[in-house]
């Protein structure tokens, strides 16, 4: 290679390589000065079939070196052809305007492309004398090729020898492209693109709570749904389900660990109103190759939990990915993710469990809160698995009517898959949060630390007297918070705390120990002495449950609801809204100019 094609060929090597090794774009770009256009450039050229079979590698992204056929742009020179000269690219122009000719080429070399053929020497003579007389149906005596001495032998030849390399690569490499690949002009690249969205359900969901003496209360939640999408195959990749006011970060991370898990970590209710067949689900479950996939860009939407420092930083250092946020009250920049909610949200979860349409009136939906079933949030995260495995199985318009789990189950296998199944996995510490908190000591209770509404320690904490008020790290998984680490930057390492108290008998995550916490806060929630902790959170759950027919009796006493169902039975209105203010009445008493504020609006 020339010295000063060298370097070029090395910098581009080397941005591959660090691709192909989980680093960011970014860091990339920095190191080579190659952006992510580029690089996705280079990778589609190496990932090329190869004539002899396999795929082109490294040797596609050499300087200058051909990666395509040649095409021929200029017209044709009768001197220059009747001297023998000038004819490059005019025997595959012969084969595009001739698709009968270019049939019996790929004919011909089908049977040439078998084993049997594969050490012996080709009849090229023959062959090509059987091709013109084929070519005289079609031709006249004064036109290429019968004007040249020789016919277009060696055109012949070439056209033969790449359609055969062509059909051995593709049975070496077992590939059936299907319809959809075929109408696509370009290759598809999955898990280039991830979008991540929160939408509030509109509609809602009681939880029956037990209160102070014995007595229950309903309490109505409209909960978030938060969904990653992969752009290219449109396929819900990951989701999780948030009941607070408003989705935190810890719920944008628990979608991306959700996206990247290889077992089903949601907990499944025994409903079978709720089951999900077998090969539905999420890729990462049902697709081979898409378990613990690293995506290259993940686009956040404007909302605050997704600027939050611990999600930028989980996705750029553990996922290895760049990171793009959308414009405030643009969603056209995120059409995929706003497609697939608003499918899933009207059509589905809406429409068919929380009873109300897009456009129900205020009056409808005051009667669809009243009715709001006894569904706990187990129920609700069945019925959402439900749901969203039956969307990803279903057929698409975008896709020529192709499933969208068929498009990865489709994808080559010598596809560039970032994936890492291992056990010390950067992803598989995407949930697990970093919290600076004090060593508290006090009367009666050796050293310790509160953490996530509990304490922990261990021997090591225990004896550490001379430590008490000052600052330790402790690292904790949201989906396993009876263990943390902990440690004294730059210094002495606690190891492993263990939580203290009943949470430590009980398998758990941070989102039931938060609501036990509360509940508990509240009177709701107690634990019974010479009772196991587990019971104790089941029997609760079980209450919190309750029956429908209790709550619609409990929920009848709402003025506002009683009105409403009157309402209804009446076919009246309930109260007559106050007059709109119009801009020409406002005009009367005050002084406006109408016409420079609404401009070319007034017209006609």
């Amino acid at each position: 290679m020339p010295e000063e094609h060298r370097s070029t060929y090395m910098a581009r090597c080397g941005a591959l390589t660090d691709y192909l090794e989980g680093k960011s774009l970014a860091a990339i770009r920095e190191a080579y000065n190659i952006d992510s256009s580029a690089l996705y450039k280079f990778l589609d050229a190496c990932l090329k079939p190869a004539p002899a079979g396999g795929i082109r590698g490294f040797s596609a992204v050499i300087p200058y070196a051909r990666t395509s056929g040649y095409v021929r742009k200029t017209d044709v020179n009768p001197d220059q052809l009747a001297a023998g000269r000038g004819t490059a690219g005019l025997f595959t122009a012969l084969l595009a305007d001739h698709k009968p000719l270019a049939a019996y080429v790929e004919e011909r070399a089908k049977k040439y492309a078998t084993a049997a053929w594969e050490k012996r020497r080709l009849p090229i003579r023959a062959e090509h004398d059987a091709f013109c007389t084929r070519a005289a149906e079609f031709l006249k005596n004064d036109q290429y090729p019968f004007t040249l001495r020789s016919r277009a032998r060696e055109g012949f030849r070439t056209a033969l020898h790449e359609a055969i390399a062509k059909h051995r690569g593709a049975q070496a490499a077992h590939l059936e492209p299907s319809m959809w690949l075929r109408f696509r002009g370009e290759h598809p690249a999955y898990y280039r693109r991830i979008q991540i969205d929160a939408h509030q359900l509109d509609g809602f969901i009681s939880a029956r709570v037990e209160g102070k003496k014995g007595r229950f209360r309903t309490k109505r939640l409209r909960p978030w749904l938060i969904a990653a999408v992969e752009v290219e195959s449109t396929n819900l990749v990951g989701w999780h389900l948030s009941i607070d006011d408003e989705p935190s970060a810890e719920d944008v991370l628990c979608c991306l660990y959700d996206m990247m898990r290889n077992d089903d970590g949601h907990r499944v209710v025994d409903m079978p109103e709720f089951s999900l067949e077998d090969g539905k689900g999420l890729p990462s479950l049902v697709v081979d190759g898409c378990a613990s996939r690293y995506p290259d860009v993940v686009e956040l939407d404007n909302a605050l939990a997704h600027h939050a420092h611990i999600v930028r930083e989980a996705i750029t250092t553990k996922l290895f990915a760049s990171i793009q946020h959308g414009c405030s009250h643009e969603p056209r920049r995120r059409v995929q993710i706003e497609q697939s909610f608003n499918t899933l949200t009207h059509r589905n979860i809406q429409h068919s469990l929380m009873g109300i349409r897009p456009d129900a009136t205020d009056r409808e939906r005051a009667i669809a809160e009243e009715n709001a079933g006894g569904m706990t949030v187990e129920a609700m995260e069945a019925y959402l698995r439900m749901v969203l495995g039956r969307h990803n199985d279903a057929p698409t318009d975008a896709h020529y009517g192709k499933v969208r789990l068929q498009c990865l189950r489709e994808e080559p296998t010598y596809e560039l898959r970032r994936a890492d199944t291992s056990v010390r996995a950067s992803w598989r510490s995407l949930v697990e949060r970093e919290i600076v908190t004090p060593i508290r000591a006090s009367d009666g209770h050796p050293p310790h630390v509160n953490l996530l509404n509990a304490t922990y320690s261990n021997d090591l904490l225990r004896a550490a007297y001379d430590l008490v008020g000052r600052d330790v790290i402790v690292v904790v998984n949201l989906n396993q918070p009876r263990i943390a680490r902990a440690y004294i930057k730059g210094g002495l390492s606690f190891g492993v705390l263990t939580v203290l108290g009943p949470w430590r008998d009980f398998e758990h995550d941070y989102r039931l120990r938060r609501f036990l916490s509360r509940a508990k806060g509240d009177g709701r929630f107690h634990w019974v002495p010479g009772k196991s902790p587990e019971e104790c959170v089941n029997d609760f759950l079980k209450r919190v449950g309750g029956e429908r027919a209790s709550q619609k009796r409990r929920a009848g006493g709402n003025s506002k609801l009683q009105s409403a169902r009157a309402d209804q039975a009446q076919g009246g209105v309930s109260k007559a809204r106050p007059e709109t203010k119009l801009v020409s009445k406002l005009a009367e008493v005050q002084t406006l100019d109408i016409a420079s504020i609404l401009g070319r609006k007034l017209e006609g």
